[in-house]
């Protein structure tokens, strides 16, 4: 009954599950990372990577943190690009600073993207 039980769980632990990225509109991130304790692979043409079921895996697109989740089956995961910032009643300039974004290197910094006429100006997005 162990040795059964134990089979059944390697096998499970084997097997890989597909992760799918997506932007807003439903298209495919080709090159989009996905980090897994075993390794990180990059998604193929068609947004897909697969990884080991049930491991928690990060997800970076442009090599910034997007997405965190556990493995379940069939993932999608959907990044949505903000390219402008509405503000009211006048258009506005400026810089927007993210902090403490988690880079794919492990490290984390913050990120001063400039706004001009509220478009975003930035090699990031």
């Amino acid at each position: 009954m162990r040795l059964a039980t134990l089979l059944l769980l390697t096998s499970i632990m084997a097997l890989g599950v597909v992760v799918e990225v997506r932007d807003g509109l439903g298209f495919p991130i080709p090159n989009a990372t996905v980090c897994a304790p075993n390794g990180c692979v990059q998604t193929n043409a068609t947004g897909i990577a697969e990884t080991p079921l049930g491991v928690a895996v990060e997800i970076y697109v442009r090599d910034m943190l997007v997405w965190r989740t556990y493995t379940t089956g069939h993932d999608v995961v959907t990044v949505h690009y903000l390219e402008t910032l509405p503000i009211q009643p006048v258009e506005a300039s400026g810089y927007i600073v993210v902090k403490m974004v988690k880079l794919i290197n492990g490290t984390y910094r913050d990120i001063k993207i400039e706004l001009r006429k509220t478009t975003f100006q930035s090699p990031y997005l």
